[in-house]
């Protein structure tokens, strides 16, 4: 029950209902201040997830930070991507510069029909179409009244799943008769060819036949000044770690030029987001310390459990400044230090150039010599011994105000209840003491009548 909606529900004189409201004042004092204790539980524990949710994201950033193979981000450019474009693995891709010639594209084995003044209402009629493709497979496909035009068999082919592309397309060298159905086989090897497709059909306008057949070719390509043969446009082993799709055929002599990079300000972005959630729960934390409006305290001003993870946090970052050797200098060097009001603070201009200068020794001061001497480990350490579920220490301290808590608001229904009873009971007896009071002044009412009256009192007793 809601401590402050007691109601007196009686027709109380102004005496007994002043009675009634000092008794629910009264029984009111304590749950407010069971509630207000709650409320301020509330607010710790409120705050507390707030600080668990910053470290939480910065905890959950580390794995991207651990190790050359985590940390590394790469870009590939291409002089020209109209011609050649691609991209590179961030894992296995090596930084270097590339050059490449385009003289041939792959291309598949084809064949092209014969022309068609239209490509959607000349009928080829009801039949039959054997297909046979490059590796000696037969597949025979039925054509329908309703699919014998050449958009009918396009799509009739495509649809059937077996390995062949067919579409329409517009032969400008014969204006009368411009439609033709091209069939390909992609992927098929150098030299291989589509046989001539066998038809048989009945009851059409005109006739459906292929007149002209290309053999499959390898692309060809000049690498680094080499002359080399491709089986396909895309190609993935050409430049370790990189995937590249041909696209067209360059100018004679006139290379594109590929560049494989490590790509420093990415990496760095990653580190950049990092400091960012630990700055954020450390602004939390020193704000709690700090007095609000009207000297009003904070909700965690003084707590023992978010001093002591921002020792932990701190000290796992500090302490890298007290190893002896490089790695002792090694953060302020590549941009990450402590300002004078204990935020972190990140150069990403000094950040991207170390990972540019120095990608090795950078990661090094990140991730240490695989065992706990950098950044990152020690970091995870720090966060694993805050936000392990059940046992880290605001886990721990989340879930003790949240328990604390609960117990008030139990405390505060229980004895909200109690009061209730009490002060109905009170109720029951300010309304007999009233109805006593009016039974009281109704007689004396009655006697003081009887006393004024004609012989009075006297005659009555006479």
């Amino acid at each position: 029950m809601d401590p402050v909606s007691f109601d007196p529900m009686a027709r109380l004189s102004p005496e007994l209902q002043q009675a009634f409201q000092a008794a629910t004042q009264a029984e009111r004092r304590p749950l407010d201040k069971i509630a207000e204790n709650k409320a301020k539980l509330d607010e710790k524990a409120e705050t507390l997830g707030k600080v668990i949710q910053h470290l939480d994201l910065a905890k959950g950033k580390l794995p991207g930070l651990h190790g050359p193979a985590a940390i590394r981000e790469v870009s590939f450019t291409s002089a020209n991507p109209g011609l050649v474009t691609g991209t590179a693995d961030r894992a296995t891709a090596l930084p270097g510069e590339h050059s490449i010639e385009v003289l041939q594209l792959a291309s598949g084995a084809s064949s092209l029909s014969n022309t068609f003044p239209d490509r959607d209402s000349t009928s080829i009629g009801t039949g039959f179409i054997s297909l046979t493709s490059p590796s000696g497979e037969t597949h025979e496909i039925f054509v329908d009244p309703e699919s014998s035009t050449l958009d009918g068999v396009t799509s009739v082919i495509n649809s059937a799943g077996i390995g062949f592309n067919a579409r329409v397309i517009a032969d400008s060298s014969d204006p009368e008769n411009p439609y033709r159905l091209l069939l390909t086989a992609p992927g098929a090897a150098a030299g291989l060819e589509l046989e001539y497709p066998e038809m048989s059909f009945i009851d059409g306008d005109d006739d459906l036949y292929f007149d002209t057949t290309k053999a499959a070719t390898n692309a060809r390509v000049r690498f680094q000044g080499m002359e080399m043969e491709l089986e396909g446009n895309r190609v993935s082993d050409l430049i370790p770690g990189v995937a590249l799709e041909l696209r067209g055929i360059t100018d004679p002599g006139r290379p594109v030029l590929l560049q494989v990079d490590n790509d420093a300000p990415k990496m760095a972005l990653k580190i950049k987001d990092v400091v960012g959630h630990l700055n954020e729960a450390f602004a939390l934390i020193q704000e709690q310390s700090q007095r609000g409006e009207n000297s009003s305290a904070k909700p965690l001003q003084g707590d023992y459990g978010i001093r002591m993870a921002e020792s932990r946090l701190r000290g796992a970052i500090q302490g890298i400044g007290q190893m002896p050797g490089a790695l002792a200098r090694a953060l302020p060097s590549i941009g990450i230090q402590f300002d004078r009001n204990g935020v972190l603070q990140l150069d990403e201009q000094k950040l991207t150039s170390a990972l540019t200068k120095d990608f090795e020794g950078t990661v090094a001061a990140l991730s240490g010599d695989g065992g706990r001497s950098g950044l990152v480990p020690r970091l995870a350490v720090a966060l694993d011994g805050i936000l392990k579920s059940n046992t880290g220490l605001l886990v721990r301290q989340r879930s003790m105000f949240g328990e604390q808590s609960r117990r008030e608001t139990s405390r505060l229904e229980d004895r909200s209840k109690a009061a209730e009873k009490r002060l109905e009971t009170l109720r029951q007896k300010l309304g007999r003491a009233e109805v006593a009071m009016d039974a009281l002044k109704s007689q004396a009412g009655k006697l003081q009548g009887l006393g004024s009256g004609e012989g009075g009192f006297a005659q009555l007793l006479g």
